[in-house]
């Protein structure tokens, strides 16, 4: 089994469970609470502008106007600034439904989505046979060198949950879902593109956003935004490791 379809398996493994969960035992995954901005149009326009701001700020990173990244950690405060401007925005609605975050019950969310991240570990390395390779993987995964990318990979699922809010409580859940799935399937195909995955695989990425969107799927029916994060972190940075 390639890397990439190791990392699709355990993507799967997550969207399972985590679905089981959601129906069987909804209570076992805190939901925020029901989010409807006033002004709906306005929010959006101004959700807009903050992701414009951070896109600006991410450009302006990139050509070392920022703190100097020589430093991993000075890599990950560069991540907060860059997303100033949502955090701005998100203080302002003074509300965590906002970017689907629950009141009660984050620890909770947080330690259930550590588990979810680890058994979707567990099913990579059982598909690709290499267990072997788990102390080396989870040094690499776990070394300060990774610090901007989990910052980075928070701050997008906090937009990513902050989107899906304002669709579905301002408008419907069903604009929330199509709206997802064309930004996983654009994501996908950028990621395949710049991983020199041609479109005669396009089958793999197609596999691929099926299952992303299953397992985003489940952040908009439980409300909850947290549980995600561990997931898309770990599997996040596994995906960057070289083969």
């Amino acid at each position: 089994m390639s890397h990439y379809l190791g990392i699709v398996t355990a993507y799967a493994a997550a969207a399972v469970l985590v679905w089981l969960a959601a129906l069987l035992h909804p209570e076992s995954i805190p939901a925020a609470r029901e989010y409807s901005p006033k002004h709906r149009v306005m929010q959006l326009g101004l959700f807009v502008l903050a992701m414009i701001g951070a896109a600006v700020l991410q450009l302006l990173e990139n050509q070392g106007l920022l703190l100097p990244d020589s430093d991993p950690l000075d890599a990950a405060l560069n991540q907060l600034l860059i997303f100033m401007p949502l955090v701005i925005y998100l203080i302002a609605q003074r509300s965590p439904a906002a970017a689907m975050m629950p009141v009660n019950g984050l620890l909770r969310s947080l330690a259930g989505g550590v588990a979810l991240a680890l058994i979707a570990l567990a099913a990579y390395l059982s598909g690709r046979g290499a267990w072997e390779d788990l102390p080396d993987l989870a040094a690499r995964m776990l070394s300060v060198d990774r610090a901007d990318r989990f910052a980075q990979l928070f701050f997008l699922d906090l937009a990513l949950g902050t989107l899906l809010a304002l669709l579905s409580g301002g408008w419907s859940r069903k604009l929330a879902l199509i709206v997802l799935g064309a930004i996983v399937l654009l994501v996908h195909i950028g990621v395949a593109r710049l991983a020199g995955i041609g479109f005669e695989a396009i089958g793999g990425v197609l596999l691929g956003s099926a299952v992303a969107f299953g397992l985003l799927s489940a952040v908009i029916y439980t409300r909850n935004i947290v549980w995600f994060w561990p997931v898309h972190a770990m599997l996040g940075v596994l995906l960057l490791l070289v083969d």
